[in-house]
């Protein structure tokens, strides 16, 4: 929905009444009269628009007029713009995005959006954006998933988009690295075995003949002579 207000905090426009309707209030007095005394844009977190019945997310911008605000154009947008945004991320199936509004509610989700929009935020991601505008941190997500995450908060707005990641998915290749020298280590610890006994047999055996031959001598009899492959 887009409406029209003026300072007075009164909607000339609104197209979901009739036009040419006698103004009502507007249903963000507090919005109006930000936008109204520093100029400048704002947008709101998740409400109940009072005319749909639906979540909105609304975006108030100022009319300026010789120097002044005249009036207050706003758009109240269902969060599911917002959901379009995430997903044409393309993120890894088991990666997640979030984006927690500044009353730390979530907007939009790309894993099981229909069951945690509007809910609130996770403590720690709620705590974490409320500390810096960027971060990052391990923690749980609502499902029970222990993740590696981080976060940016967007000046404007006030909101915080987050992206968490599976400590399990982070950790795996690792694992596979740490198998992979493992691996590569009992392989060569076992050649070397082999390379050794080989070698020892041979010197072993050399000795062996040297030791028969020493004996025969002390008996006064002729040694056998053998070729030593050292």
């Amino acid at each position: 929905n887009i409406s029209l207000t003026n300072p007075l905090n009164q909607q000339v426009i609104n197209l979901r009444r009739p036009f040419g309707s006698p103004p009502v209030s507007s249903g963000s007095p507090q919005r109006i009269k930000d936008v109204v005394e520093t100029g400048k844009p704002v947008v709101s977190g998740l409400f109940v628009g009072y005319l749909t019945g639906r979540r909105l997310i609304g975006i108030f911008v100022p009319v300026i007029r010789g120097g002044r605000v005249k009036y207050v154009l706003a758009a109240g947008v269902p969060p599911a713009f917002l959901q379009g945004i995430l997903e044409k991320q393309k993120l890894p199936a088991n990666w997640m995005a979030t984006i927690i509004d500044q009353n730390k509610i979530i907007i939009a989700r790309t894993l099981s959006p229909e069951k945690f929009i509007g809910k609130s935020a996770t403590p720690t991601f709620a705590a974490e954006s409320a500390q810096g505008r960027e971060g990052s941190w391990k923690g749980m997500i609502h499902e029970g998933i222990p993740v590696q995450a981080a976060s940016h908060r967007l000046e404007l707005s006030g909101w915080t988009v987050g992206v968490a990641i599976p400590i399990s998915a982070l950790e795996a290749p690792m694992r596979r690295s740490l198998w992979i020298t493992a691996g590569g280590g009992f392989t060569l610890l076992l050649a070397g075995i082999i390379v050794a006994a080989l070698f020892g047999r041979r010197i072993s055996n050399s000795i062996s003949s040297l030791s028969n031959a020493a004996a025969a001598l002390g008996r006064s009899e002729m040694p056998q002579t053998t070729t030593s492959p050292i």
